[in-house]
C-alpha cells in the first residue's frame, strides 16, 4: 500500500468559487407592513435560500423576528413581532448566507 507521501499523480486543484453557494437575493416580502404591538407570519421571496445557512438583519429599531423557517430555496416565513413601542417608519430587511447578503427590502411600521 502506497504512504500519502509516496503519491505520484497529479490532484485536480478546484478554484475556491466552486465551493461557495450562490448570492441570495430579496424580491419581496408580504405583508410588508404592520402596526405597533403586532405579531404576524411574513413571507419574503427570493432565491438561494438555504435552510441552516440564512439570517436576518434589520435596522432600526422594535421589530424583531422571532423565528426563520426556509420553506424552498425561493421562500421563507418569518415570525415576527413589531414591540408596542416601535416608532412608525421604515424598516430595511436584508438576508445574509454563506453565499452573501441580499439588497434590503423595506417593512414599514404603520402608525396605528
Amino acid at each position: 500500500m502506497a504512504s500519502p507521501s509516496s503519491f505520484s499523480g497529479t490532484r485536480p486543484v478546484l478554484p475556491s468559487a466552486a465551493f461557495k453557494p450562490a448570492a441570495p437575493t430579496l424580491a419581496a416580502i408580504s405583508p410588508s407592513s404592520a402596526t405597533p404591538g403586532s405579531a404576524l407570519t411574513a413571507t419574503f421571496s427570493g432565491t438561494n435560500f438555504r435552510q441552516f445557512d440564512t439570517f436576518v438583519a434589520i435596522d432600526g429599531g422594535g421589530v424583531v423576528v422571532n423565528s426563520l423557517s426556509v420553506k424552498s430555496p425561493t421562500e421563507i416565513a418569518a415570525d415576527i413581532t413589531v414591540a408596542v413601542t416601535a416608532t412608525a417608519g421604515p424598516r430595511h430587511i436584508r438576508l445574509t448566507t454563506s453565499g452573501g447578503t441580499t439588497e434590503a427590502q423595506v417593512f414599514v411600521v404603520a402608525s396605528p
